[in-house]
């Protein structure tokens, strides 16, 4: 986190901007380290237990104020110069989705994870099997209201935000711009006990009857519904 916090606050951003972070329970040096950066919304989910990535975004995105909002996970380092200005460039009825490449323990690249040339075509609706992992990109906040966010069916992390981006697509009508010049790192870092291979199968299978759903009834909103949106001042 102190590695992210540190590329975004090093850029230099010609107009304002805020960061908002959940914290889903972490029992590490978080706040501290949000602090040590200003971070401008902190919030704490003090519970027994983890809802999943998707519904700790949620808490972040209903706090966001701006008309863009940056969704990125929370170990993903800015690396390219200028990433915030150029994220909140907007062709027409567009998304944004950067290049994020997967570093292993050694400091060397492992695979890329996202972006341009990896995944180059639109959104098909009806879709077919595809991964524009959301790890670094934006969307304006009009939309991810419209959508409801992020969909907390998705408890284990994965195919998340495949989901996401399929729903801007089809349901939004949306297409992704493939930002060239967009670059993040991945960093490696330890895993718990359910390993990506492990969520991968269940979140899949969720992901198909999601999208199966959708096809059918025409709804591609997250299990909560859309959500009020309010123009900001």
């Amino acid at each position: 986190m102190d590695k992210v916090l540190e590329s975004i606050r090093a850029q230099d951003v010609p107009f304002d901007y805020e960061i908002v972070i959940c914290d889903d329970g972490s029992q590490d040096d978080t706040k501290a380290i949000c602090k040590k950066w200003d971070v401008e919304k902190y919030h704490y989910l003090d519970r027994p237990y983890h809802a999943g990535p998707a519904a700790a975004r949620n808490v972040a995105y209903r706090e966001c104020a701006g008309d863009v909002v940056i969704c990125q996970a929370s170990d993903v380092v800015h690396v390219s110069p200028s990433c915030i200005e150029r994220l909140c460039e907007f062709e027409r009825r567009t998304m944004n989705i950067g290049i994020c490449y997967n570093y292993d323990e050694s400091g060397a690249i492992e695979s890329q994870y996202c972006g341009y040339p990896m995944h180059c075509t639109p959104v098909p609706c009806p879709p077919q099997p595809f991964n524009p992992v959301f790890f670094l990109g934006s969307v304006k906040r009009r939309d991810l209201f419209g959508i409801g966010g992020d969909d907390e069916d998705f408890v284990l992390p994965n195919n998340e935000d495949n989901w996401f981006t399929l729903r801007l697509g089809c349901g939004r009508g949306l297409r992704i711009n493939w930002r060239k010049d967009v670059w993040g790192h991945h960093l490696w870092h330890p895993r718990p006990k359910e390993t990506h291979v492990d969520t991968y199968e269940p979140t899949w299978k969720l992901l198909e009857q999601k999208v199966k759903q959708a096809t059918e009834t025409g709804d591609w909103t997250a299990a909560g519904g859309p959500w009020p949106y309010k123009e900001t001042a």
